[in-house]
Parts: structure tokens; sequence; C-alpha cells
């Protein structure tokens, strides 16, 4: 089956389509949103404004090799090799745990109830060392 992306708005359309049995639509959406950043570094906030921008044979190849790994169950975070935890850009692997957005919560919450703390915090076997 031939697959038609040509634009952003595409990708987005091809996504849904294609991970609508897998994910909730919400999660689609989100994953939709992070993989048109990664791929092709427009920033989610300037997706919608960006809907008609084409895309390159390059990126429609990145695009499609995303999705098959998506529909095996593979993690988003391993497929790019990447998260985001705390406002900061985390590399992992299959290797390393995914931080967990409770991880995030408890993170903010410590840091936020230690503010005069001049110490210093070890990260050690814990994951990715995102903490």
């Amino acid at each position: 089956m031939a697959v038609n992306i040509q634009t952003i708005k595409d990708i987005q359309t091809y996504l849904a389509e294609e991970l609508k049995d897998i994910y909730a639509k919400s999660e689609t959406d989100a994953i939709t949103r992070i993989v048109i950043e990664t791929v092709t570094g427009i920033a989610r906030s300037g997706q919608f404004y960006r809907m008609q921008q084409e895309v390159t044979s390059v990126k429609r190849e990145k695009i499609l090799e995303i999705c098959k790994e998506l529909k095996t169950g593979r993690p988003l975070q391993y497929i790019l090799g990447e998260t985001t935890f705390y406002n900061c850009r985390i590399k992992l692997n299959n290797e390393t745990l995914i931080p967990r957005p409770e991880t995030e919560e408890l993170t903010d919450l410590v840091i936020k109830e230690n503010k005069d703390f001049t110490g210093t915090v070890l990260d050690l076997g814990t994951g990715s060392g995102c903490i």
C-alpha cells in the first residue's frame, strides 16, 4: 500500500489512522505532536500553523519507521532515544528506565521544599540519571 504523506497534516492523518486501534485518541495526539517535533523540528506550539508545510522523503521515511515500531508496542521514548524530564531532554536506550511522570512530580516537590539546599544530590542506579 502506498502511503501519501506530503505535509504535516498528512502525518497527523496517517498516524491517527495507523495507531487508532493501539492507543487512545489523546495519547495518539500527544505521540503525533512529539513525532512531528522530533522529525521535522517544528515545535508543538507551531504545528497548527504549519499544517501545509511539505515533508521531505527522508522525513516521510522516518515517520513510517517510527509508526512501524509504535505498532509493535515499543515505547516512543525508546524509538526516539530520548524523553523530556523536568524541561530537560534526557537521552536513553533500551537499557535505561523511562522516567515516570510521578518521578517528575516528586522531583519538583523536593526542589520546592528545599530551596535553600546547597549540597549535592546523587542519582545513582535509578535509571536515566535524570534526577
